[in-house]
């Protein structure tokens, strides 16, 4: 899974080539991408909540370490 930060700085590079773009068909499709990916960023966090008040036990992140072992 991603991280919320890893999240962030993509949707961070995408809206750079978004803004850098000269042609409004490629800017509209960056623009409709990012708002995607936010929304199901926020349809995660609510899930994730939805979770934590039922008692649900979630599955513990791996540290950065460990996810440059993989």
């Amino acid at each position: 899974m991603l991280a919320s930060d890893d999240i962030r700085e993509e949707l961070k590079y995408i809206e750079d080539v978004r803004l850098n773009s000269t042609d409004e068909e490629s800017k509209a499709n960056l623009k409709a991408l990012s708002l995607i990916i936010q929304l199901l960023h926020n349809i995660r966090t609510n899930i994730v909540i939805t979770m934590k008040n039922q008692g649900i036990e979630l599955v513990k992140p791996k540290d950065k370490s460990e996810k440059n072992k993989d």
